[in-house]
């Protein structure tokens, strides 16, 4: 199942979260469907995906490290983690 997050604050793209291949990875793509691209690759569940104000991060949360986790995706940089969630 497929989840969808708003649009980019410049209507651009959007981002949504899949588990096509069995586990929840996050994509982006233009905001009329076309240009599919996987933003994550890691066994962990990936998910609720969201644009910063400015649209130059992506924030997401993840149990890439075995608890839920939120990490943010900057222009192609790679992944950084922001924060662990509270328990």
């Amino acid at each position: 199942m497929d989840r969808f997050s708003p649009i980019s604050p410049d209507g651009r793209q959007a981002l949504f979260a899949s588990a096509q291949d069995g586990d929840s990875e996050i994509f982006i793509m233009d905001s009329d469907g076309s240009h599919q691209r996987q933003l994550t690759y890691n066994e962990a569940w990936d998910g609720q995906p969201v644009w910063s104000e400015d649209g130059r991060q992506i924030y997401f949360a993840s149990d890439l490290e075995g608890a839920i986790a939120f990490y943010a995706i900057t222009d192609g940089a790679g992944v950084v983690k922001l924060l662990d969630a509270c328990s």
